[in-house]
Protein backbone atom coordinates (compact mmCIF):
# COMPACT_ATOMS: atom_id res chain seq x y z
CA UNK A 1 0.00 0.00 0.00
CA UNK A 2 2.69 2.34 0.81
CA UNK A 3 4.58 1.58 -2.64
CA UNK A 4 1.56 2.70 -4.06
CA UNK A 5 1.22 6.01 -2.77
CA UNK A 6 4.82 6.62 -3.74
CA UNK A 7 4.49 5.59 -7.20
CA UNK A 8 1.48 8.03 -7.16
CA UNK A 9 3.45 10.92 -5.59
CA UNK A 10 6.59 10.39 -7.96
CA UNK A 11 4.31 10.67 -10.50
CA UNK A 12 2.79 13.94 -9.85
CA UNK A 13 6.29 15.51 -9.12
CA UNK A 14 7.01 14.55 -12.48
CA UNK A 15 4.04 16.54 -13.96
CA UNK A 16 4.31 19.27 -12.62
CA UNK A 17 8.17 19.82 -13.30
CA UNK A 18 7.42 19.07 -16.67
CA UNK A 19 4.64 21.44 -16.74
CA UNK A 20 6.80 23.97 -15.03
CA UNK A 21 9.63 23.39 -17.81
CA UNK A 22 6.90 23.64 -20.48
CA UNK A 23 5.62 27.36 -18.76
CA UNK A 24 9.30 28.48 -18.50
CA UNK A 25 10.12 28.18 -22.27
CA UNK A 26 6.95 30.09 -23.52
CA UNK A 27 7.75 32.45 -21.33
CA UNK A 28 11.78 33.01 -22.44
CA UNK A 29 11.52 32.15 -25.97
CA UNK A 30 12.31 35.06 -28.00
CA UNK A 31 10.19 36.28 -30.91
CA UNK A 32 10.99 35.10 -34.45
CA UNK A 33 14.29 36.54 -36.13
CA UNK A 34 15.64 37.79 -32.62
CA UNK A 35 18.56 36.47 -30.67
CA UNK A 36 18.30 37.06 -26.47
CA UNK A 37 21.34 39.68 -27.79
CA UNK A 38 19.28 41.46 -30.04
CA UNK A 39 16.63 41.92 -26.79
CA UNK A 40 18.95 43.04 -24.43
CA UNK A 41 20.22 45.37 -27.44
CA UNK A 42 16.70 46.89 -27.65
CA UNK A 43 15.76 47.09 -23.92
CA UNK A 44 19.17 49.03 -23.11
CA UNK A 45 18.10 51.49 -26.08
CA UNK A 46 15.33 51.82 -24.02
CA UNK A 47 17.03 52.35 -20.67
CA UNK A 48 19.61 54.69 -22.16
CA UNK A 49 19.49 56.59 -25.77
CA UNK A 50 22.98 57.19 -25.47
CA UNK A 51 23.71 53.58 -25.62
CA UNK A 52 25.33 52.50 -29.15
CA UNK A 53 23.23 50.75 -31.53
CA UNK A 54 24.70 49.00 -34.44
CA UNK A 55 23.14 49.29 -37.49
CA UNK A 56 22.22 45.61 -37.84
CA UNK A 57 20.68 45.62 -34.60
CA UNK A 58 18.37 49.21 -35.29
CA UNK A 59 17.01 47.43 -38.64
CA UNK A 60 15.30 45.43 -36.26
CA UNK A 61 13.95 47.39 -33.34
CA UNK A 62 10.51 48.81 -33.51
CA UNK A 63 10.16 52.54 -35.18
CA UNK A 64 9.52 54.10 -32.28
CA UNK A 65 12.94 52.68 -30.81
CA UNK A 66 15.18 53.20 -34.10
CA UNK A 67 17.17 56.39 -33.87
CA UNK A 68 15.89 58.82 -35.75
CA UNK A 69 18.40 60.50 -39.19
CA UNK A 70 17.30 63.72 -38.54
CA UNK A 71 18.17 63.42 -34.84
CA UNK A 72 21.26 61.99 -35.84
CA UNK A 73 21.74 65.21 -38.02
CA UNK A 74 20.70 67.71 -35.65
CA UNK A 75 24.18 69.54 -34.44
CA UNK A 76 24.53 70.04 -30.43
CA UNK A 77 23.51 73.45 -29.82
CA UNK A 78 27.15 75.51 -29.59
CA UNK A 79 27.64 76.78 -25.86
CA UNK A 80 26.36 79.91 -25.62
CA UNK A 81 28.63 82.54 -25.68
CA UNK A 82 30.07 84.43 -22.89
CA UNK A 83 29.05 87.91 -22.77
CA UNK A 84 32.41 89.57 -22.60
CA UNK A 85 33.43 91.21 -19.29
CA UNK A 86 32.88 95.11 -19.91
CA UNK A 87 36.03 97.17 -19.94
CA UNK A 88 36.99 98.55 -17.01
CA UNK A 89 36.32 102.11 -16.88
CA UNK A 90 39.29 104.36 -17.66
CA UNK A 91 40.73 106.02 -14.62
CA UNK A 92 39.78 110.28 -14.62
CA UNK A 93 42.39 112.18 -15.36
CA UNK A 94 43.68 113.40 -12.26
CA UNK A 95 42.36 117.23 -12.39
CA UNK A 96 45.44 119.55 -11.82
CA UNK A 97 44.97 120.47 -7.58
CA UNK A 98 43.04 123.81 -7.43
CA UNK A 99 44.04 127.08 -5.72
CA UNK A 100 43.00 126.61 -2.17
CA UNK A 101 41.70 130.09 -2.32
CA UNK A 102 39.82 132.08 -4.61
CA UNK A 103 43.14 133.50 -6.52
CA UNK A 104 45.09 131.66 -9.21
CA UNK A 105 48.01 129.59 -9.18
CA UNK A 106 50.75 131.25 -11.54
CA UNK A 107 49.69 130.24 -15.07
CA UNK A 108 46.04 129.91 -14.59
CA UNK A 109 43.87 132.40 -16.17
CA UNK A 110 43.92 135.87 -14.51
CA UNK A 111 47.85 135.37 -14.64
CA UNK A 112 48.61 134.74 -18.14
CA UNK A 113 52.43 136.44 -19.67
CA UNK A 114 53.20 137.31 -15.50
CA UNK A 115 56.52 135.31 -16.77
CA UNK A 116 56.51 136.60 -19.74
CA UNK A 117 56.50 140.16 -18.64
CA UNK A 118 59.24 139.68 -15.91
CA UNK A 119 61.48 138.33 -18.67
CA UNK A 120 61.92 141.82 -19.65
CA UNK A 121 63.42 143.13 -15.85
CA UNK A 122 66.86 143.54 -14.87
CA UNK A 123 68.86 141.07 -13.09
CA UNK A 124 68.88 143.40 -10.47
CA UNK A 125 65.24 144.42 -10.41
CA UNK A 126 66.32 147.94 -10.59
CA UNK A 127 62.74 148.76 -12.88
CA UNK A 128 60.46 146.98 -10.64
CA UNK A 129 58.42 148.89 -8.57
CA UNK A 130 56.21 147.13 -5.76
CA UNK A 131 53.49 148.93 -3.79
CA UNK A 132 51.64 147.53 -0.74
CA UNK A 133 50.72 147.38 2.53
CA UNK A 134 52.64 145.77 5.72
CA UNK A 135 53.26 142.86 4.15
CA UNK A 136 55.04 144.24 0.99
CA UNK A 137 57.09 146.19 4.16
CA UNK A 138 58.08 143.00 5.11
CA UNK A 139 58.99 141.49 1.79
CA UNK A 140 61.22 144.27 1.18
CA UNK A 141 62.87 143.74 4.46
CA UNK A 142 63.57 140.19 4.23
CA UNK A 143 62.30 139.29 0.79
CA UNK A 144 65.64 140.26 -0.85
CA UNK A 145 64.28 142.67 -4.03
CA UNK A 146 67.75 143.58 -5.00
CA UNK A 147 67.58 147.03 -6.68
CA UNK A 148 63.94 147.05 -6.50
CA UNK A 149 61.89 150.24 -5.68
CA UNK A 150 58.93 149.86 -2.52
CA UNK A 151 56.54 152.21 -2.00
CA UNK A 152 54.64 150.81 1.22
CA UNK A 153 53.55 151.17 4.22
CA UNK A 154 51.71 149.56 7.48
CA UNK A 155 48.71 151.44 7.23
CA UNK A 156 48.68 152.21 3.35
CA UNK A 157 45.26 151.60 1.59
CA UNK A 158 43.71 152.71 -2.07
CA UNK A 159 42.32 155.14 0.04
CA UNK A 160 45.20 157.56 1.20
CA UNK A 161 47.72 155.74 -1.39
CA UNK A 162 47.85 158.96 -3.55
CA UNK A 163 48.36 161.20 -0.46
CA UNK A 164 51.16 158.92 1.25
CA UNK A 165 54.50 159.25 2.19
CA UNK A 166 56.17 156.64 3.18
CA UNK A 167 59.13 157.07 5.67
CA UNK A 168 60.84 153.99 3.90
CA UNK A 169 62.16 152.86 0.49
CA UNK A 170 62.49 154.80 -2.75
CA UNK A 171 59.00 156.31 -2.17
CA UNK A 172 60.41 158.20 1.25
CA UNK A 173 58.79 161.29 2.05
CA UNK A 174 57.78 161.15 -1.85
CA UNK A 175 54.42 160.44 -2.89
CA UNK A 176 53.46 158.08 -5.28
CA UNK A 177 52.79 160.65 -8.54
CA UNK A 178 56.74 161.97 -7.67
CA UNK A 179 57.89 158.36 -7.81
CA UNK A 180 56.02 157.02 -11.62
CA UNK A 181 57.42 160.46 -12.78
CA UNK A 182 61.02 160.33 -11.93
CA UNK A 183 61.73 156.41 -13.48
CA UNK A 184 59.85 154.23 -16.24
CA UNK A 185 59.02 150.64 -14.90
CA UNK A 186 58.77 147.77 -16.89
CA UNK A 187 56.72 145.91 -13.79
CA UNK A 188 54.75 147.38 -10.78
CA UNK A 189 53.52 145.08 -8.27
CA UNK A 190 50.10 146.23 -6.58
CA UNK A 191 49.21 144.55 -3.21
CA UNK A 192 46.21 146.19 -1.18
CA UNK A 193 42.77 145.73 0.40
CA UNK A 194 43.66 144.10 3.51
CA UNK A 195 43.38 147.58 5.30
CA UNK A 196 40.16 148.54 3.75
CA UNK A 197 37.99 145.61 4.82
CA UNK A 198 35.13 147.01 7.08
CA UNK A 199 34.41 150.12 4.16
CA UNK A 200 32.19 147.70 1.85
CA UNK A 201 33.97 145.88 -1.13
CA UNK A 202 32.16 148.20 -3.70
CA UNK A 203 33.61 151.04 -2.38
CA UNK A 204 36.96 148.94 -1.72
CA UNK A 205 36.89 147.79 -5.55
CA UNK A 206 35.69 151.38 -6.68
CA UNK A 207 38.78 153.38 -5.64
CA UNK A 208 40.73 149.97 -6.78
CA UNK A 209 39.84 150.48 -9.87
CA UNK A 210 40.75 153.83 -9.58
CA UNK A 211 44.66 153.10 -8.72
CA UNK A 212 44.58 150.66 -11.33
CA UNK A 213 44.07 153.47 -14.05
CA UNK A 214 46.22 156.22 -12.49
CA UNK A 215 49.01 153.44 -12.31
CA UNK A 216 48.53 152.74 -15.83
CA UNK A 217 48.39 156.48 -17.31
CA UNK A 218 51.70 156.74 -15.62
CA UNK A 219 53.49 154.06 -16.67
CA UNK A 220 51.91 152.94 -19.69
CA UNK A 221 55.38 150.65 -20.94
CA UNK A 222 54.93 148.75 -16.98
CA UNK A 223 53.21 145.61 -16.83
CA UNK A 224 50.85 146.26 -13.84
CA UNK A 225 50.54 142.62 -12.01
CA UNK A 226 47.76 142.63 -9.36
CA UNK A 227 48.10 140.77 -6.02
CA UNK A 228 45.64 139.05 -4.18
CA UNK A 229 45.47 140.06 -0.58
CA UNK A 230 47.84 137.19 1.89
CA UNK A 231 44.83 135.23 3.81
CA UNK A 232 44.74 135.00 7.87
CA UNK A 233 44.98 132.24 10.10
CA UNK A 234 41.48 130.33 10.77
CA UNK A 235 42.27 131.13 14.89
CA UNK A 236 42.52 135.00 13.53
CA UNK A 237 39.71 134.66 10.86
CA UNK A 238 37.37 132.73 13.17
CA UNK A 239 37.75 136.14 16.10
CA UNK A 240 37.00 138.51 13.54
CA UNK A 241 33.71 139.80 11.59
CA UNK A 242 35.63 142.14 9.52
CA UNK A 243 38.74 140.73 9.13
CA UNK A 244 38.68 136.89 8.32
CA UNK A 245 39.02 134.80 4.94
CA UNK A 246 35.46 135.17 3.91
CA UNK A 247 36.31 138.70 3.18
CA UNK A 248 39.14 138.63 2.27
CA UNK A 249 38.55 136.05 -0.57
CA UNK A 250 35.56 138.03 -1.73
CA UNK A 251 38.00 141.06 -2.53
CA UNK A 252 40.31 138.94 -4.40
CA UNK A 253 37.70 137.52 -6.55
CA UNK A 254 37.09 141.58 -6.79
CA UNK A 255 40.91 142.20 -7.54
CA UNK A 256 40.78 139.25 -9.74
CA UNK A 257 37.78 140.68 -12.10
CA UNK A 258 39.38 144.21 -12.48
CA UNK A 259 42.58 142.67 -13.52
CA UNK A 260 40.95 140.81 -16.46
CA UNK A 261 39.23 143.52 -17.34
CA UNK A 262 42.17 145.97 -17.97
CA UNK A 263 44.43 143.07 -18.53
CA UNK A 264 46.82 143.03 -15.99
CA UNK A 265 48.13 139.40 -14.92
CA UNK A 266 47.10 138.51 -11.55
CA UNK A 267 48.61 136.39 -8.97
CA UNK A 268 48.30 134.60 -5.38
CA UNK A 269 50.88 134.24 -2.84
CA UNK A 270 48.41 132.23 -1.01
CA UNK A 271 48.84 129.36 -2.76
CA UNK A 272 52.15 128.44 -0.91
CA UNK A 273 51.12 130.05 2.05
CA UNK A 274 47.50 127.99 2.46
CA UNK A 275 46.72 125.10 4.58
CA UNK A 276 44.72 122.31 3.41
CA UNK A 277 41.67 124.41 4.07
CA UNK A 278 42.74 127.55 2.66
CA UNK A 279 43.44 129.42 5.61
CA UNK A 280 47.02 130.71 6.30
CA UNK A 281 49.01 127.70 7.72
CA UNK A 282 49.86 128.55 11.34
CA UNK A 283 53.25 126.79 11.32
CA UNK A 284 54.22 130.06 8.91
CA UNK A 285 53.04 132.73 11.21
CA UNK A 286 52.99 134.05 14.69
CA UNK A 287 50.35 136.79 14.73
CA UNK A 288 48.02 135.21 11.93
CA UNK A 289 48.54 138.22 9.51
CA UNK A 290 51.96 138.08 8.31
CA UNK A 291 54.10 135.23 7.62
CA UNK A 292 57.84 134.97 9.35
CA UNK A 293 60.80 136.76 8.03
CA UNK A 294 62.75 133.80 7.26
CA UNK A 295 59.51 132.94 4.65
CA UNK A 296 59.35 136.24 2.64
CA UNK A 297 62.28 134.89 1.24
CA UNK A 298 60.32 132.39 -0.19
CA UNK A 299 57.81 134.64 -1.15
CA UNK A 300 60.12 136.09 -3.88
CA UNK A 301 61.58 133.31 -5.24
CA UNK A 302 58.21 132.13 -5.93
CA UNK A 303 57.75 135.63 -7.69
CA UNK A 304 60.71 135.74 -9.90
CA UNK A 305 61.95 131.90 -10.21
Amino acid sequence: MHKYWYTILLSFSLFIAAAAAMIGGVLMKPEAGKTVKQDFAASAAVRDPAFPVSAALSSTLPETLRPSDSLKALPLPAPPESSPLPAPPESPPSPSEPSKTSGNAPGEPGSDGWKKELGAVSPDLTDVLFIGDSRTVGLSEYGDLGNADVFADSGMSVFNLLDSKPKKGAGSDKTLNQLLEEKNYKAVFLMLGINELGYGNQNILKQYRTVVSYIKEKQPEAALILEANLLVTKTKSDRSPIYNNENINALNQGIKQIAAEENCPYIDVNVIFDDESGNLNETYTTDGSHVLGKYYALWTEWIFD
